[in-house]
C-alpha cells in the first residue's frame, strides 16, 4: 500500500508527486504552519480583542472574538470575525497574513519588498521567534504607531506664554522619524501625524485639499492656525466657514493680530492706543465638547448641521464652544508713557467689557455664547487694573462658569527677560506694573466671591502662584474676601466648599 503525505488540499503520493512539475516538498511544509498559527492566535485572543477595541475605539469587553468555527482560512490569509457591541449585533473581520504563503519561510524579501526574517512568528509556540516589523498587519502596526502620538496638542503647556507662532513646535519628532523609513509607514502615521495640525491661515486651500487627498479630516482633534496679517481685511472673509465643513477639531487655536480677533468677534478696536502696546499677537483658544470619535480606518464623520440664518453666525457662534483662553500678550510697553493708564489696550475686551449690561438692552457680544462657557482662563501681562475690570465685567456675564483661571504676571522663566527689554528701551518705572497687578486682584476676588454666590463657579486658580513674592499678597486678597467659604490647596487654586454652600441651603429650608 502506498504511504501517503498530507497537503493542504487532501493527501498525496509519490507516485502522483513524481509527475507534478511543482515543488511538493514545500507543499507539504504548508499543512502544519496554519495549525500552528490558529493555536498561536487562540492563545492571544484577549490581544486580539484589545487591538480591536483599540481600532474601534471601544472598551475591550465590547469586543469578543467569535468561535474558531467562524473562522474563515483563505490562500494567503486567516480572517477572524469580532463581534462587536453589547447585543453583538455588528460584525468586523481582522485579517492576519498566513506568512509562509508571502515568502517569509524561503525569501528574504516579501511581496511588499521589505527586509524579513526567515522564521515567521509563530514557528514554535514554546520559543517564539522575534518577528519582523512588516510580516505585521495593519491594525497591529496602527496599535503600536499610536504609542509615539503624543495624547495632547504640543501647544497645550505654552498657550499662557508670551504670543509667538512657534507655540506649536513639538519637542519630540518620534513619529515623523518613523513616517519617513517606508512608504507603509507613512500611509498609516498621517492619522497620528496630523491629529494635533497647525497651518498659516494663507495656506488654508492647500491644507484642506491635502486633508481631503489622503482622507485625514476625520482624524484631525486640534487645530492651530498662525494668522501673520500686517493689516485689516487681508485675509479672506468668512474662513472659517470653508474649514469648519471639512474639519470639526475639538480645539481650535488662533495666533493672530489684535484687529483679526477683533473681526471674528465683530467688535472694533476704535479708540484704543495700538501705538503704545504694540502687542503683534494674541491667542484665543476655543475647545467645544469631546465628540465620539469614529474607527481610524472609517468613512468620515458627518459636520453638524449649519444654523438657519448663515449670516448671523460669527466664529464664536458657528460651534458650542464651553471653554476659552484668551492670551493678551504684554501690556508692559505702554508703561513707557505719561499717565500711562489712561491707554487703552487693542483687544476684543475692550469692546465687550464698556458696555455696562444692567444699563444697555443690547450688549457687544453673543450672549449664547458667553453664558453657555463653563471654562475661561485668561493671560495678560501686566494689564492696567482699569482694564482687568473691563474683563471682569464679561465673566460676570459668564452665568454657567465651573472653572476660571488668571495669569497677569510672566511666567518665572520669563520674568527677568521681559523687564530686562522693556527698561533697556525706554524710561520704565518698575513699581507700576506691579500695584496695578496688586489692585487687579483686589478686583478679581470681588468676581470670584461674586460668582460663587450668583453663578455656578467651583474653582478657581491663579497661574501667578508660582512667583514667589507674590504668593502672600495673592492669599490675603482671595481669603479674606472668600471668608473660609472656599478652601486653598497651597498651589493657587481655590475650591468651592459645597459643604458649606449645603449647610447654608439647609438652614434656609429650616
Amino acid at each position: 500500500m502506498a504511504r501517503t503525505h498530507r497537503k493542504m488540499k487532501g493527501e498525496v503520493t509519490y507516485s502522483w508527486a513524481r509527475e507534478e512539475e511543482t515543488n511538493i516538498l514545500i507543499a507539504l511544509e504548508y499543512h502544519p504552519k496554519p495549525v500552528k498559527l490558529f493555536a498561536h492566535l487562540r492563545q492571544n485572543i484577549p490581544f486580539i480583542q484589545q487591538a480591536s477595541a483599540h481600532h474601534l475605539g471601544l472598551h475591550a469587553h465590547l469586543c469578543q472574538v467569535g468561535d474558531m468555527k467562524t473562522w474563515r482560512p483563505g490562500s494567503f490569509n486567516v480572517c477572524v470575525p469580532i463581534v462587536v457591541g453589547k447585543c453583538q449585533s455588528k460584525r468586523m473581520l481582522m485579517r492576519f497574513p498566513l506568512l509562509h504563503r508571502v515568502g517569509e519561510s524561503f525569501l528574504h524579501l516579501s511581496t511588499s519588498q521589505q527586509p524579513q526574517p526567515h522564521h515567521s512568528h509563530c514557528s514554535t509556540m514554546d520559543h517564539p521567534q522575534p518577528t519582523a516589523l512588516f510580516s505585521l498587519p495593519n491594525e497591529l502596526l496602527d496599535h503600536i504607531l499610536s504609542f509615539l502620538s503624543p495624547n495632547t496638542s504640543p501647544s497645550r503647556h505654552n498657550l499662557r506664554e508670551i504670543p509667538d507662532h512657534n507655540i506649536s513646535a513639538s519637542p519630540t519628532s518620534d513619529l515623523k522619524a518613523v513616517a519617513r523609513t517606508a512608504s507603509r509607514l507613512r500611509a498609516l502615521s498621517r492619522p497620528f501625524l496630523f491629529a494635533y495640525s497647525r497651518y498659516e491661515l494663507r495656506d488654508q486651500d492647500r491644507f484642506l485639499l491635502f486633508l481631503q487627498r489622503y482622507s485625514l479630516s476625520h482624524h484631525v482633534r486640534s487645530l492651530v492656525i498662525s494668522v501673520r496679517s500686517i493689516f485689516p481685511g487681508s485675509e479672506k472673509a468668512f474662513w472659517w466657514r470653508q474649514l469648519l465643513e471639512q474639519v470639526d477639531p475639538e480645539t481650535i487655536t488662533l495666533i493672530a493680530p489684535p484687529f483679526f480677533l477683533a473681526d471674528i468677534a465683530q467688535v472694533s478696536l476704535e479708540g484704543t492706543h495700538a501705538w503704545a502696546f504694540d502687542v503683534p499677537l494674541q491667542i484665543l483658544h476655543f475647545r467645544q465638547p469631546r465628540r465620539k470619535r469614529i474607527p481610524r480606518m472609517g468613512s468620515p464623520a458627518q459636520p453638524p448641521t449649519p444654523p438657519e440664518n448663515p449670516m448671523s453666525e460669527s466664529f464664536f457662534t458657528v460651534r458650542a464652544w464651553t471653554e476659552i483662553l484668551f492670551n493678551e500678550g504684554s501690556s508692559l510697553k505702554a508703561y513707557r508713557n505719561y499717565e500711562y493708564y489712561l491707554l487703552r489696550l487693542p483687544s476684543l475686551m475692550d469692546h465687550w467689557g464698556s458696555v455696562d449690561p444692567l444699563q444697555n438692552a443690547t450688549l457687544p457680544y453673543p450672549v449664547s455664547v458667553i453664558s453657555r462657557l463653563t471654562s475661561f482662563q485668561y493671560t495678560s501681562i501686566f494689564p492696567f487694573y482699569n482694564h482687568t475690570n473691563l474683563v471682569l465685567k464679561v465673566i460676570r456675564n459668564m452665568t454657567n462658569l465651573r472653572y476660571l483661571s488668571f495669569q497677569l504676571a510672566p511666567s518665572l522663566q520669563n520674568l527677568r527677560r521681559v523687564f530686562s527689554e522693556e527698561q533697556e528701551f525706554g524710561s520704565l518705572d518698575p513699581n507700576d506694573p506691579w500695584m496695578e497687578l496688586d489692585t487687579g486682584y483686589s478686583l478679581i476676588s470681588h468676581s470670584v466671591r461674586y460668582l460663587g454666590v450668583q453663578g455656578k463657579l467651583e474653582r478657581f486658580r491663579t497661574w501667578d502662584f508660582e512667583l514667589e513674592a507674590l504668593k502672600d499678597g495673592i492669599v490675603a486678597k482671595m481669603n479674606g474676601r472668600l471668608r473660609g467659604r472656599w478652601r486653598h490647596d497651597g498651589t493657587g487654586l481655590w475650591v468651592k466648599d459645597l459643604s458649606f454652600q449645603a449647610a447654608a441651603a439647609d438652614a434656609e429650608s429650616d
